[in-house]
């Protein structure tokens, strides 16, 4: 614990890091709310149960719980929506108004200082290359499975939903930290 008169210094990203960061999480809870937005929508027959797992179940028309369900996913999709657009917005207009880093001065000579071509890749990066492939290969095969399944449409978009969260999950911390 800091004392009162200490302040201390936490060193935060970039402000376009963490507005991108900001703007990318938004989007697993844009595609959560499509998702049931969707199941709602392609409910079945006339009627629908509502109630609760294990407890009494009231069947009761369809479109009142539609209406019901739609009344607060929409807006809640409409303001995921409008943080997406003002992130993605921010982010282009701090990205033009940065002034450029590294300048060269007209007629500086660049010299190389890496192996060149072929020569450049070693086990190291052929590994990492390897490895990189493996999670879209994977995120790849698991939708083409969901997909060409007999599943409902709404457990294929629940699925498919999970599938792009998982992946997510995994290469946004390591876009983060990338520099």
């Amino acid at each position: 614990m800091s004392q009162a008169g200490e302040k201390e210094s936490v060193q935060l990203p970039p402000r376009p890091d963490r507005l991108a960061l900001a703007t990318a999480v938004h989007i697993p809870i844009f595609l959560f709310l499509a998702t049931v937005i969707a199941a709602v929508l392609l409910i079945p027959g006339e009627t629908v149960q509502v109630g609760r797992r294990g407890g009494p179940y009231t069947v009761v028309p369809k479109l009142p719980a539609q209406i019901g369900v739609l009344s607060v996913t929409v807006p809640l999709a409409g303001v995921v929506i409008a943080r997406v657009f003002r992130g993605t917005y921010l982010l282009w207009a701090t990205g033009h108004a940065e002034s450029p880093g590294l300048v060269l001065a007209p007629g500086e000579i660049i010299t190389w200082q890496g192996k060149q071509g072929l020569r450049g890749i070693d086990r190291i990066r052929v590994g990492m290359a390897v490895l990189t492939c493996i999670g879209p290969a994977l995120y790849v095969w698991w939708l083409v499975h969901i997909w060409t399944g007999a599943d409902p449409l709404v457990l294929k978009l629940f699925w498919s939903f999970l599938a792009t969260v998982a992946l997510g999950a995994t290469v946004s911390p390591l876009m983060s930290n990338a520099h």
